[in-house]
């Protein structure tokens, strides 16, 4: 069986979580904006309002709604108060934070991390195909042959996909069946 990887940065992106929706209000250019556009020499900068904590986020655009039919951000600060309102941010930080070659770093880890966490998370799929594999042929070696084809066409979660909860609840059986005897009959 061969499988191939591939990478869609547009998925990933949505995927991670930076896909904006409506709970985030884009605002129109204000003075500030027009300040940090002409002090980064960057035009890919924009605020929004995120509804539900009220803050106002200076972000950079990865992926408009005009070019690829939805939006996904860069967060790049956070202000409490409007930037017009007395919330801006020092432009000579902003400068430093904001420019051009910071923003490409931070494209650039951003782009890393999508691609790390897409690659994980193929990895944890590998690997709980490996896992279910290795129990079907353990239970065939016992022949179990029924269990063996269950396991092989049921669903199955591999030890990396469990989620926090199973691994508590494994946990707390071992520790309350430690130093028990238990015997069948």
């Amino acid at each position: 069986m061969e499988i191939e990887m591939i990478y869609d940065p547009v998925e990933v992106a949505i995927g991670t979580g930076l896909a904006m929706d409506e709970r985030h209000q884009v605002l129109p250019e204000s003075q500030y904006l027009r300040a940090v556009k002409r002090v980064t020499g960057r035009d890919d900068l924009f605020v929004y309002r995120h509804t539900e904590t009220c803050n106002f986020v200076l972000a950079q655009w990865v992926y408009t709604e005009e070019e690829h039919g939805f939006r996904v951000c860069i967060e790049l600060e956070t202000m409490p108060k409007a930037p017009d309102r007395g919330g801006w941010i020092d432009l000579e930080y902003i400068k430093m934070r904001c420019g051009k070659e910071s923003a490409a770093n931070n494209m650039r880890a951003m782009k890393n991390r999508m691609r790390n966490a897409k690659a994980a998370k193929e990895q944890a799929r590998l690997d709980a195909l490996e896992q279910r594999t290795d129990a079907a042929k353990y239970q065939r070696k016992q022949g179990n042959d029924v269990i063996a084809a269950s396991i092989e066409s049921g669903p199955y979660v591999g030890d990396s996909q469990a989620s926090e909860g199973m691994e508590e609840l494994k946990d707390m059986l071992a520790h309350s069946a430690s130093g028990k005897i238990i015997t069948s009959g």
